[in-house]
């Protein structure tokens, strides 16, 4: 059953990913043609005011974009991608339950509450990113007294890798995400279902972080993991020693798969005793 819905699942993750990923790149791309466009020739030389107070050359960057409006914009492109895995996925998990899908209610209150909190997290977590490493090319640029068009080449750098690599990342990992979440909002509502299990490829391409996460159990409202845990595993090096690895769970809870980026878990419901 694992390895059936995990297949599963994959398949049906392409045609998500594909969608997410090409709104994340409309949104970047338009970030990237704002912030080109309000990139000025010399920036250091000129004196910028914002509601009248200057701007320090290293916070050049705040004025580029309006970045609360890039919140919403970005909110707005991820939400209905999301909701789309949200329904389809707790319709699937209905019928492999051997239930009518249309049991699932995708706008009951509670999945409308985290649709709001994902997408708003999702899309701030992302602009903050960009922001952050547009701040810092850009202050390395300035203080190395960089010509416009160099500087340009900094920013379309950082906006290419985030249309591209960046992109594809977040949609593999948000598009899982979404698929445990709506899993455990249709068990919950199927009322036949009482815990979840943890399912990993069985294959060598398994991490220690999931192999250690195979097989275990725990209720539908509980996490694996608490935000700030840090998971502890044993593996063996190449000299045939025993070291323990960590990884710190500081991104989110983890009330399910994925674990990690990329990460080929998936969720199994374990049913009530009748």
């Amino acid at each position: 059953m694992g390895e059936q819905k995990a297949l599963a699942y994959t398949q049906k993750a392409f045609f998500y990913e594909e969608q997410l990923l090409q709104a994340l790149q409309v949104q970047f791309n338009r970030q990237a043609d704002i912030i080109l466009s309000n990139l000025t020739a010399k920036p250091v030389e000129r004196v910028l005011k914002a509601n009248g107070e200057q701007i320090r050359a290293k916070d050049y960057v705040s004025v580029l974009l309006d970045w609360d409006a890039a919140d919403e914009d970005m909110k707005a492109a991820v939400t209905p991608h999301i909701l789309q895995v949200i329904i389809e996925t707790g319709q699937q998990a209905m019928r492999d339950l051997g239930l009518d899908p249309g049991l699932y209610e995708p706008y009951a209150e509670a999945i409308q509450l985290y649709m709001d909190a994902r997408a708003t997290k999702i899309a701030t977590d992302i602009n903050d990113t960009t922001e952050r490493q547009i701040r810092a090319t850009l202050t390395e640029g300035i203080n190395a007294g960089e010509s416009g068009m160099e500087l340009r080449a900094r920013v379309e750098a950082v906006m290419g890798i985030a249309a591209t690599t960046r992109a594809d990342l977040i949609t593999v990992t948000e598009v899982a995400r979404a698929q445990s979440a709506a899993d455990i909002f249709a068990w919950e509502q199927s009322g036949v279902v009482e815990a979840k299990e943890w399912y990993t490829a069985k294959d060598e391409r398994v991490c220690p972080w999931c192999k250690d996460m195979h097989g275990k159990v725990i209720g539908l409202d509980e996490n694996y993991f608490d935000n700030g845990d840090v998971q502890v595993v044993t593996t063996t090096n190449r000299k045939g020693e025993e070291v323990q690895r960590t990884m710190n769970h500081d991104y989110d809870d983890v009330p399910g798969c994925p674990l990690h980026g990329r990460c080929r878990c998936t969720l199994l419901p374990v049913r009530k005793e009748i």
